[in-house]
């Protein structure tokens, strides 16, 4: 499929914005960055493909996602400014946050970073997403929010802002089934444990993502060794492996698991907001991301 260009030559007037740059494209969605003409604040519109609005209940899933996301109230997730439609296509308006998705974020990581202080920038992103996730959580056990967990904790979904601290984007999965869920993680997790999601709460299976995710970025920055979720065995001097991969159960255990041997210093997030802010003007056009990965 063939993606749009990421910055639009001129902006394109869509309602009372100004749309500037697409930030992501898939199947079944879109999101701009754009410029509300009414008062000049820069904000993220998201809106369904024509494919989503056909075929995949577009309409319907959007708006789920913007009550989702109005019902929270934790820094971790982004706020939403408006939810309406234009020439027939519904769109959600979300407050904007220059940051970078995990997975565009983790490639930049500078080289001359020691693997302790690689360490200490992942564990305290770690524990802002652990924190959203628990509000998320809490939020729905009391009834106060609309559908069960998050459903899909992948590192495109995950940010970091220009001040170094996580963000978790993205509800269309809170809505699915635990067969739709199953497979999501499965497609994202290859190597992981496949056995048994189904049998997984939503809550259990986003901690399951968000500790596969966090693992991986432990392998890419090179500090797979310092991983919390690298348990070793208690075998006997021998060839054959030596440690195993623990996924933790609950948030509990896995804040408990990143905070092991964690020293909380204030630089140590200075040092990867100014990573962040670094690097987003790096980006084509000048314009800063969202997070979310541009095509290319």
């Amino acid at each position: 499929m063939s993606l749009p260009s990421p910055c639009f030559p001129v902006p394109l007037p869509w309602g009372s914005y100004e749309l500037l740059r697409v930030l992501h494209y898939s199947l079944l969605s879109e999101v701009l960055y754009a410029r509300d003409t009414k008062d000049g604040q820069m904000v993220v519109i998201k809106r369904p493909t024509p494919t989503a609005l056909e075929t995949w209940n577009g309409r319907s899933r959007l708006e789920r996602e913007a009550l989702h996301l109005s019902s929270l109230d934790h820094p971790a997730f982004p706020r939403v400014l408006e939810y309406g439609t234009f020439q027939g296509i519904p769109y959600l308006v979300m407050e904007y946050c220059p940051s970078l998705s995990l997975s565009r974020l983790l490639p930049r990581v500078p080289k001359r970073w020691s693997p302790t202080l690689r360490r200490r920038v992942l564990a305290l992103v770690a524990l802002d997403l652990c924190s959203g996730l628990r509000h998320l959580h809490h939020r729905q056990r009391l009834g106060q929010v609309a559908g069960t967990g998050h459903g899909d904790l992948g590192p495109g979904n995950l940010l970091v802002d220009s001040q170094g601290r996580g963000h978790i984007v993205d509800l269309g999965m809170a809505h699915a089934s635990l067969q739709e869920r199953a497979f999501v993680f499965r497609t994202r997790f290859p190597d992981f444990a496949r056995e048994g999601l189904e049998t997984l709460s939503p809550e259990q299976l986003d901690v399951r993502s968000l500790a596969a995710t966090l693992s991986l970025c432990f392998q890419r920055l090179d500090i797979a060794h310092l991983s919390p979720f690298v348990v070793p065995l208690d075998l006997t001097p021998g060839p054959g492996p030596t440690t195993h991969l623990q996924l933790p159960e609950s948030l509990d255990e896995l804040e408990g698991m990143c905070k092991r041997g964690l020293t909380i210093d204030g630089r140590v997030r200075g040092k990867l907001g100014d990573l962040v802010a670094s690097r987003l003007k790096d980006l084509p056009g000048g314009v800063p991301s969202t997070g979310v990965e541009p095509p290319r």
